[in-house]
């Protein structure tokens, strides 16, 4: 018969039947010994809920229980490691075409941004000098092709293309000492794929914009 104001302290197991499992050396902190067993009761997602037993048929720990939760392996599987594989190789195929071709149409705007310093530069002689100054645009493909800055019969500045590239008009552009030119005319310049029309107007200013590819 119980009293009033008594206290009963009552301990209910589920009858689920342990399934035992060597424990491993992540449980040691937990008060399970490498010589022990796990005893499985209830798993749940990731965490396994159970105890520890003694091989000799004791708990290592009492009447306690423990959670453990399982951490899923690290590293890469075969299929992922070949479908990333096979991203990077998709990825290189596309991307290297695109690189060549903007690295190529780099190069060709460089080249026709020198082509304008240089008519720049035969104004600028001219000008400074008080006198005349030309250039002189030689069409040609790779280094039959160039300009050259003249000043009284003297070599100011040159270039010549790339193989590659290609002047397809040239002649001679003089300037007086004003710095406006004897006569207009465009020069292009093209690598086959993209081309630029170098124009040289009356005020003796020069302009640069992309043009059409020449047959």
């Amino acid at each position: 018969m119980l009293r009033l104001g008594s206290f009963v302290k009552i301990k209910v197991f589920a009858p689920i039947v342990p399934m035992p499992m060597p424990c491993k050396s992540r449980m040691n902190s937990l008060g399970c010994r490498n010589y022990a067993t796990f005893s499985l009761f209830k798993k749940q997602g990731n965490v396994r809920t159970g105890r520890c037993q003694d091989s000799r048929g004791g708990r290592a720990r009492g009447d306690e229980f423990y959670n453990f939760m399982d951490v899923p392996p690290r590293g890469f599987t075969v299929v992922e490691l070949l479908v990333g594989l096979l991203i990077l190789v998709v990825t290189f195929l596309v991307a290297v075409p695109e690189l060549l071709e903007w690295q190529a149409d780099n190069e060709l705007r460089v080249m026709a941004r020198s082509v304008v310093s240089h008519f720049q530069h035969a104004r600028l002689e001219a000008v400074k000098h008080n006198g005349s100054a030309e250039i002189q645009v030689t069409a040609g493909e790779g280094p039959k092709g160039g300009c050259v800055v003249v000043r009284e019969g003297e070599t100011i500045k040159q270039f010549t293309l790339p193989p590659g590239m290609k002047l397809t008009s040239g002649g001679t552009f003089q300037f007086n000492f004003r710095g406006f030119p004897d006569t207009t005319g465009t020069v292009t310049i093209t690598n086959g794929n993209k081309a630029y029309d170098i124009t040289l107007k009356l005020t003796g200013m020069t302009t640069l914009t992309e043009g059409d590819v020449p047959p």
